[in-house]
């Protein structure tokens, strides 16, 4: 089928649909295809991840292998579409990945570390909850540590931590995101800490230029009053 932008009924339709009729080995081959032709929608910007959240739960729950190498195994043209989907599917709903149990994912990994690690990092969420505690999603951190290339995961790693919604003082969320990484545990690996220490120096540099931008839009506002 072709896809365009989804009412939140018929993804919850297609979801139903996909988690009953998609089960066992002959439902791979089909949901690649589905997969594929919802990456052909979205490089034509016919449709995104958003609408799509229940839908791709459903196909992940019933073909986890089949959604992760159509989304994030294919070529880098392939993969930069499907982590848009995905991301999109995340942006105001509980990210689809969660339907794949975290053992799953280490596997699907596995086959080919040194790409789907790195893939991987682009669309997990990056915090988590452990020993009931919130911060770094421990699956990620562990991702991090378990790649043959840890920096070039962490790369996009920092890069989800910098697309996080702010509101309020931009300075204030920049100066947040330093701190965060300073909690980030390199486990005596001093390449990791050093790009950690150059993007946090990079995000400290920021919050100050945007607390000075603040200080001096709040004198403008002042004098206007007085």
């Amino acid at each position: 089928r072709a896809f365009g932008r989804c009412a939140a009924r018929e993804d919850h339709v297609l979801a139903a649909i996909a988690s009953a009729c998609l089960v066992g080995e002959g439902g791979y081959a089909a949901t690649v295809r589905i997969c594929q032709n919802l990456l052909k929608a979205v490089s034509s910007h016919t449709t995104s991840g958003v609408g799509h959240r229940e839908f791709l739960a459903g196909l992940l729950k019933a073909q986890p292998d089949a959604v992760l190498d159509a989304l994030l195994g294919g070529d880098e043209k392939q993969v930069r579409q499907g982590v848009y989907l995905i991301q999109g599917a995340s942006q105001v709903q509980e990210n689809p990945l969660a339907s794949v149990s975290e053992t799953h994912l280490a596997e699907w990994m596995s086959r080919d570390p040194s790409r789907r690690h790195a893939a991987l990092a682009s669309v997990l969420d990056v915090f988590g909850v452990s020993e009931g505690k919130s911060g770094w999603n421990p699956f990620l951190t562990h991702m991090v540590h378990t790649a043959p290339e840890p920096i070039a995961v962490m790369r996009e790693v920092v890069v989800r931590l910098d697309a996080q919604a702010w509101s309020g003082s931009e300075a204030a969320a920049l100066e947040s995101r330093a701190k965060l990484l300073d909690v980030f545990e390199t486990r005596g690996n001093e390449a990791l800490q050093q790009f950690i220490d150059e993007h946090k120096k990079r995000l400290l540099v920021e919050a100050e230029r945007a607390r000075a931008w603040e200080r001096d839009r709040d004198k403008s506002r002042g004098d206007t009053f007085e």
